[in-house]
């Protein structure tokens, strides 16, 4: 039981006020993805510039490339080697960089 008064706490408004610049790679559409070997792209900390195919998503129609929007950082992963993906959503994040 307390005695004292009640600490209270306030959140800003605009809530979480730490700032991440980060992007997300979405899937181009359903399928199961498959990255690139590490000898193309490594999952963490490796730097890839717009347009470099990091993985591919498998169908039954083929495959489609998963290529990176913008030069930066490749922070990870966020599916694992043959996840079933469906088209938007996130397969990896990159941190940019100015190219």
């Amino acid at each position: 039981m307390s005695t004292g008064p009640e600490r209270v706490v306030v959140a800003p408004t605009d809530g979480d006020s730490v700032h991440l610049d980060l992007r997300l790679v979405v899937a181009p559409g359903d399928g199961r993805f498959h990255p690139e070997p590490p000898v193309v792209v490594t999952t963490e900390g490796e730097v890839v510039c717009a347009g470099d195919v990091i993985g591919h998503v498998v169908r039954a129609a083929g495959r489609e490339p998963v290529r990176a929007f913008c030069t930066g950082f490749l922070m990870g992963l966020l599916v694992d080697v043959d996840d079933q993906v469906r088209a938007g959503e996130p397969v990896a994040w990159i941190h940019p960089v100015a190219p």
